[in-house]
C-alpha cells in the first residue's frame, strides 16, 4: 500500500519555472526588506529635519542596504539554486502514501514527508520546501495521475505545520 503511486505530476523544469520558483520563495524576504527600505528612508528625513545629522545618515544607510537586498535578492537566489545541481530537466515526481520518488537527470530522489519544512504556492505551482532554497515543485497543470486538489487534500493532511518559513 505504501509504495502504490497515488499521484503522478510531470513537467518541464525551465528557466521561467525557475524564476517564478525564485521569486515565491524570496517573497518574504523581498517585502521585509522593502519594508526595512521604507521605514529607514522616513525616520532618516525626520531625524535630518530635526537636526540628527548622524543619524540620519545611519538611518539612511540601513535604507540603502534594505533597498540592496531588495534588488539583489532574485540574481542571488537564482545563482544559488542553479548551482545545486542541474536543476533544468523535466521532473517527474510520484507521491505515494509514504514519501514522493523525484526522477529527473536519470536519478532517483525518495523524500519522505516529514522533511518538508513549509508549503508555498504561487499561481501556477505549489512548492514543498525541503530548506530554504530547495524544494520539489507540483505544477498544478502538470498531473497524470489524480489531479492538484486531491493532492491539495492529500499533502494538507500529511504536512505537519511548523514555524512559518519566510522565503529567501
Amino acid at each position: 500500500m505504501s509504495d502504490q503511486v497515488l499521484f503522478e505530476n510531470k513537467y518541464d523544469f525551465d528557466d521561467k519555472l525557475l524564476k517564478a520558483y525564485v521569486k515565491t520563495i524570496t517573497k518574504g524576504s523581498r517585502i521585509s526588506a522593502l519594508f526595512i527600505t521604507v521605514v529607514s528612508a522616513i525616520f532618516s528625513v525626520m531625524e535630518y529635519k530635526n537636526n540628527s545629522k548622524t543619524f540620519s545618515i545611519i538611518l539612511a544607510g540601513i535604507a540603502v542596504i534594505g533597498l540592496l537586498i531588495f534588488i539583489l535578492a532574485i540574481p542571488k537566489t537564482l545563482k544559488q539554486v542553479r548551482n545545486q545541481r542541474n536543476i533544468l530537466s523535466k521532473k517527474i515526481i510520484q507521491i505515494t502514501f509514504n514519501h514522493m520518488n523525484v526522477f529527473e537527470n536519470g536519478n532517483e530522489r525518495k523524500i519522505k514527508f516529514g522533511e518538508i519544512v513549509a508549503i508555498l504556492q504561487d499561481n501556477e505551482n505549489m512548492y514543498l520546501m525541503l530548506d530554504k532554497t530547495e524544494g520539489i515543485v507540483i505544477n498544478k497543470s502538470g498531473f497524470t495521475k489524480g489531479t492538484f486538489e486531491e493532492f491539495k487534500n492529500f499533502i494538507d493532511k500529511k504536512f505537519v505545520r511548523q514555524q512559518p518559513m519566510s522565503g529567501g
